[in-house]
């Protein structure tokens, strides 16, 4: 993936924006342009949470091509988060994060999410949940 990105043509622009939550900070913007990645997070699997890799099917090999390559993919990560002229995370918690994995300060911007529309229901609630979102081990779907 790390290879992709960095062989990615990005055409003539001025500015490239990129949403990124593992190698796109790393693209090659165009000579003069200026680059503003819109960070998720850096690469997880790399750094924290390496053990939930190692559940489920095929999770100690998995683990184990992890260790192995995980130096590789945290050098690469912290090189390409070097790129962007300037960095926005989606949370005070990713510019944290961005801080330590890249060494590198990030303006928080939020999503644009109407949280005013999300207001608790009192009414009984039924037993079940509903989840949305990547089933990887890393979002530890075991604990919602």
């Amino acid at each position: 993936m790390p290879l992709a990105v960095r062989s990615t043509s990005v055409p003539d622009c001025d500015l490239l924006v990129s949403s990124s939550s593992a190698f796109v900070a790393g693209l090659r913007k165009p000579k003069g342009a200026k680059h503003v990645c819109y960070c998720h997070a850096p690469i997880r699997w790399a750094r924290e949470g390496r053990t939930a890799y190692r559940s489920g099917p095929g999770g100690l090999l998995r683990g184990l091509m992890l260790d192995v390559a995980a130096p590789w993919f945290r050098w690469f990560d912290r090189r390409a988060g070097q790129q962007p002229d300037l960095v926005l995370a989606n949370s005070a918690h990713t510019a944290n994060r961005i801080q330590t994995a890249w060494g590198r300060d990030a303006a928080v911007v939020y999503p644009p999410v109407r949280t005013q529309f999300f207001t608790p229901d009192a009414s009984p609630r039924d037993d079940f949940l509903l989840w949305v979102g990547a089933i990887e081990p890393a979002k530890r779907l075991d604990r919602v």
